[in-house]
């Protein structure tokens, strides 16, 4: 296996998500970077693969099949991630690692 590579500036990112956390500027951050890989799997069959290897509750497939803005969310995730509501939107709520904010001036030293 292959070790993957971060992009350029990720740590210096996430060195500033710690200043800003610890700061009290935000209280939740999701530090992300796309990844695009080839593959000759059919995406439906990379999420059912996942699903045997990750059966999560909150699970699920999206395929957007429109020319030139082809997309798939596949997500294994112990918590709500996406919805699409009745009006057919799609909402995405990332609340991984949400912890509650500690009450009056203490300030959290865990980071």
């Amino acid at each position: 296996m292959s070790k993957l590579e971060v992009p350029s500036g990720y740590a210096e990112a996430f060195t500033d998500v710690r200043e800003q956390l610890r700061a009290g500027n935000s209280y939740e951050v999701n530090l992300t970077y796309r990844l695009a890989t080839e593959s000759t799997e059919h995406p439906a069959d990379a999420y059912l693969r996942l699903r045997d290897l990750n059966p999560a509750p909150y699970a699920g497939f999206l395929q957007h099949d429109v020319e030139g803005h082809r997309a798939r969310l596949l997500s294994s995730s112990p918590e709500r991630y996406a919805l699409i509501t009745p009006d057919r939107t799609l909402q995405t709520k990332p609340i991984k690692g949400t912890t509650p904010r500690a009450a009056g001036p203490t300030r959290r030293t865990r980071l």
